[in-house]
């Protein structure tokens, strides 16, 4: 079928001045027509044609790319004690004229505070006068400082085209749950992230039983054909034992990124189960439990866990320092006042960390010692407890305060949005271990990608959200639910 491309020929005359594309802007045409059925790809063509021409025309008149000349080019790198002042003063260039630059202003925090390894580009003339000044500010964006039209000097963004996807990843744990992740493709970053998510919340070594799943979605950046970035990870969910871990990501009132549950209360308890990495619980809460150091029965007012001499013991939660030191039957301990009537006991230290006194103020993680064998104790483990309002409860079953909760209209946003990712996270594998896929439509992209390269202008910032609005065109010419495109075993 003959295929209409005079909307996207007639754009990029448009847009470009030239008569036609450069091969490889027509081979990427060609190989985007290859894998699409016509009717979708004259839509989608005339749709970026009109919108990018459109766009073109709302942002004003395409800026030129400022020539650069390699050989007057000078690369800088930024060494300890360096100043932005510094380093243009001694090539002739007055510092303050570029920090007084028209656009400057959300910028000059980044220009004032360089960081030793960074580095700027110059191009000066051979009288000394600045050409422009080139500073990258990630991967994707580089502050430009040039002569304007009028007097001084100009700010701009320079904005590289990317492709911003979410990859949906589900698999079977068979041992642990990182190396899980690590054989189902998940990168090293985003699992790291998975294991802080979970840490407060879930013993990895203990709750997570082989046979059960996971699922998660994460975000990855990619710039021609590269990836620059990975993460943060969207949702995760993990069900093992007939429990499941929903895990979602949002912004709180705090104006910082915290993960929830379904209910929209912090994931993140103000207080965690696991001050020790330990190996197993070898004596639970009890209230009548015959001693195996004293065999009499008492008491069990908290749980013991095992791990090796020297162990590190965190704080559990933030909180106040009431007792450093000796006390019958606990050995070495530290007692700590929490919030809201909570207070932890952390029992046969072997020692203390160095400098905690009575009245510090802690952390929640903070070192208070290591795992030792003092007072009634019968090997290294240390015994956690946990008061409310005095009384002792199971540090492994009671509930425990949440640090965040989402409420309003923050809530009712959370819960429709986790709604939809909760069917997303529990759609049924293709396969017996593990899929990967993207939700988002390739063809979307990669006319997205092209689209991008032709139309890309410095100062088209209402271009470049346009353009970014094609990659949710769908098959129906609608919004595009989330979907699995692609799948593998």
């Amino acid at each position: 079928m003959k295929q209409n491309n005079r909307p996207f020929d007639q754009c990029f005359r448009r847009l470009t001045g030239a008569r036609a594309p450069r091969p490889e802007v027509t081979a990427a045409i060609a190989g985007v027509k290859s894998r699409c059925n016509g009717r979708l790809i004259q839509r989608v063509s005339v749709l970026l044609a009109s919108l990018a021409c459109t766009t073109v025309a709302l942002a004003g008149p395409m800026l030129p790319r400022p020539p650069i000349h390699p050989q007057a080019w000078q690369r800088i790198t930024v060494r300890a004690g360096d100043t932005l002042s510094g380093l243009l003063q001694r090539r002739g260039i007055d510092a303050d004229a570029v920090l007084r630059a028209r656009g400057i202003g959300p910028y000059r925090s980044d220009l004032n505070h360089i960081q030793p390894g960074q580095t700027l580009e110059l191009d000066q003339a051979s009288s000394g006068q600045l050409l422009q000044l080139r500073y990258p500010l990630g991967t994707l964006r580089t502050l430009i400082v040039q002569p304007g039209q009028g007097p001084g000097l100009r700010a701009s963004i320079d904005q590289l085209p990317a492709t911003r996807r979410q990859v949906l990843l589900s698999g079977r744990i068979h041992h642990s749950l990182s190396q899980s992740l690590s054989g189902a493709g998940a990168p090293p970053s985003v699992i790291r992230q998975v294991i802080k998510i979970y840490h407060s919340r879930v013993h990895l070594k203990h709750d997570i039983r082989p046979g059960g799943r996971f699922s998660l979605l994460y975000r990855v950046v990619d710039h021609d054909g590269r990836r620059i970035k990975v993460g943060p990870v969207e949702a995760v969910s993990l069900t093992t034992a007939g429990h499941q871990w929903g895990a979602y990501r949002a912004i709180g009132a705090d104006q910082k990124a915290h993960y929830y549950n379904a209910k929209g209360q912090s994931y993140e308890p103000t207080i965690s189960r696991h001050p020790v990495d330990y190996t197993r619980i070898s004596s639970g809460f009890s209230l009548h439990r015959m001693d195996p150091a004293v065999h009499f029965v008492h008491p069990h007012y908290g749980v013991d866990m095992a791990a090796p001499l020297g162990t590190p013991v965190h704080a559990a939660g933030a909180g106040r320092i009431t007792f450093v030191g000796w006390e019958r039957g606990y050995g070495r301990l530290v007692k700590m006042q929490n919030m809201d009537g909570y207070a932890t006991r952390y029992a046969h230290l072997h020692s203390f960390a160095k400098g905690l006194h009575v009245g510090e103020r802690v952390a929640r993680g903070q070192l208070l010692g290591t795992v030792g064998n003092t007072g009634w104790s019968t090997g290294p483990h240390l015994l956690f407890e946990i008061r409310k309002n005095g009384v002792p409860h199971n540090p492994m079953t009671m509930a425990l305060p949440h640090a965040r909760s989402l409420k309003g209209s923050r809530l009712a946003q959370f819960q429709t949005r986790v709604a939809r990712l909760h069917q997303l996270l529990n759609t049924p594998a293709s396969g017996p271990d593990h899929r990967q896929s993207w939700v988002s439509s390739p063809i979307c992209s990669d006319w997205l990608k092209l689209a991008a390269r032709l139309t890309r202008n410095p100062a088209g910032r209402s271009q470049q959200a346009a353009l970014d609005r094609l990659s949710c065109i769908g098959h129906n010419g609608g919004v595009a639910q989330p979907q699995i495109l692609a799948s593998e075993s």
